[in-house]
């Protein structure tokens, strides 16, 4: 099928013959035009012998058919058109009642085409003295004029308004999320598009800082600040939470993107700072249910930070994080974990699950049910990381009393494979991918796997399925083979 021709835009050139140089100026700029594929009504071209100029300038400023009229101001121009002089006066006379008829009539363009000492004003007419004027009058002037100029011609600003955004979700939201966390985001785009590494620190710093300022709204100090039933209010401190989750994520997505001094030190410090708010703060009278609300917030944030890490290939990062020592405190002291101690069992809000339906885990079916981040559903990286995080505890080395238990391994497809091992079977993949498993071949993984990852793991108590193994998503004698 034959495409259908665009339609070539047309302009008439208004202009005044004060002298041979200009002229021939004014010629240059059609004859440009034209090369640039704009139809240019010029006098010189269009005019013919016995016709009469007046009517033909007249019928060209009305002509419907012209999306533009250039007016080519310089000293001569402006005093035939503020005396109604000559062919130029002609035109401003039809031209005026059309620009205050039509305010918003862009039709008229006036080009500055002489050069001034400092005002380069004093060259247009009085009857358009409050247009904005596109400068050519200069050598330098000219490019970046004839630009805006072709832009102005074929409706191709250079700026143009971007599409609306989503309203941030401090204004939307009735939480007591605030503004602080949104705005340190934009600040710190600011200072990393501007490659300024001291304030971008400090902002890094700010952010914490105000998370943990927000979290502290969060914390429940005496039993009687709640009113049973208590799961009723937890969860609505859960449902609030997410706000700030979502405004850690973009804050982590963005270093891990943008910022070229982004370590493992930030996470680190971080979730060791994070921790304290899972264990009881006040004094008095309490209930352990009183932190269940920060402690699906830590398992959930830790998950989360490891499946945008995954995302961008940052394995060495992850690396880091789930072989440190990870130096908390709490009220009872110091003390060295791994991080297999950021996953948390909800015993009062699972045993007062409040839904008709009885779920293995209610934790990891809120994490699963809000699994969209920037109108993305991550709900099967989630599970996949998820249970890599459950592998990686048993071979890191540590003596700890529980190793990650992967809550949601129970939403897994039945015969799906986790895709991060799966790929292991292409041998650049698997060489990006073996430090987490802190190995240096494919012998070494093969024999990680048939030691310490081929036994059968139980998963949920009456469920049918059990933890999957890394070999339900691949024969080690495949890895590494392709």
């Amino acid at each position: 099928m034959e495409q259908k021709e665009e339609k070539r835009k047309k302009v008439f050139i208004s202009y005044c013959w004060t002298n041979y140089n200009h002229e021939q100026w004014v010629l240059d700029l059609a004859k440009r035009l034209v090369d640039d594929n704009v139809h240019v009504i010029l006098d010189k071209w269009d005019l013919k012998p016995g016709q009469d100029k007046y009517k033909f300038m007249e019928s060209m400023v009305l002509d419907p058919t012209i999306d533009k009229v250039l007016m080519i101001c310089e000293k001569g121009y402006k005093e035939k058109a503020d005396k109604r002089e000559g062919g130029v006066g002609t035109e401003t006379q039809i031209i005026t009642p059309e620009l205050y008829e039509q305010i918003s009539q862009t039709k008229y363009i006036p080009i500055v085409a002489e050069e001034g000492e400092n005002d380069f004003s004093k060259y247009i007419p009085q009857y358009i003295k409050g247009r904005i004027a596109i400068q050519m009058s200069t050598q330098e002037s000219y490019i970046k004029g004839y630009e805006e100029l072709l832009r102005v011609i074929f409706d191709k600003p250079q700026y143009e308004r971007p599409q609306f955004g989503k309203t941030p979700s401090f204004i939307t939201n009735e939480s007591k999320m605030t503004s602080k966390l949104y705005f340190l985001n934009k600040t710190l785009d600011k200072y990393i598009e501007e490659n300024r590494d001291g304030m971008i620190e400090s902002t890094i710093q700010d952010f914490k800082d105000k998370l943990f300022n927000e979290l502290d709204s969060f914390v429940i100090l005496k039993r009687e600040d709640l009113k049973e039933p208590y799961n009723i209010q937890l969860f609505n401190y859960i449902d609030d939470l997410k706000i700030i989750r979502d405004e850690y994520l973009t804050f982590l997505e963005t270093l891990i993107c943008n910022y070229k001094n982004f370590d493992s030190d930030i996470i680190i410090e971080m979730f060791e700072e994070l921790y304290k708010y899972t264990e009881y703060q006040g004094s008095g009278n309490y209930g352990d249910f009183m932190m269940e609300h920060f402690q699906f917030f830590m398992t959930e944030l830790f998950i989360w930070t490891n499946v945008l890490l995954f995302k961008y290939k940052k394995y060495q990062i992850i690396k880091e994080i789930l072989y440190t020592r990870y130096y908390i405190k709490s009220r009872f002291g110091s003390d060295k974990c791994h991080f297999s101690k950021f996953r948390f069992w909800l015993n009062y809000l699972e045993s007062n699950q409040n839904s008709p339906t009885k779920y293995h885990s209610i934790m990891a079916e809120k994490i699963i049910r809000r699994s969209n981040y920037k109108n993305k559903d991550y709900r099967d990286e989630i599970i996949e990381t998820d249970i890599i995080l459950s592998y990686i505890s048993k071979i890191s080395g540590y003596d700890v009393s529980w190793h990650w238990f992967p809550l949601t391994y129970a939403y897994k497809r039945e015969y799906s494979k986790i895709k991060i091992i799966e790929k292991m079977e292409r041998k650049k993949y698997f060489d990006e991918i073996k430090t987490l498993f802190n190995v240096t071949t494919k012998e070494e993984m093969k024999k990680l796997i048939e030691e310490k990852l081929s036994e059968v793991e139980q998963g949920y108590t009456g469920s049918f399925r059990s933890i999957p193994l890394i070999t339900q998503s691949i024969n080690v004698d495949d890895i590494g083979k392709y």
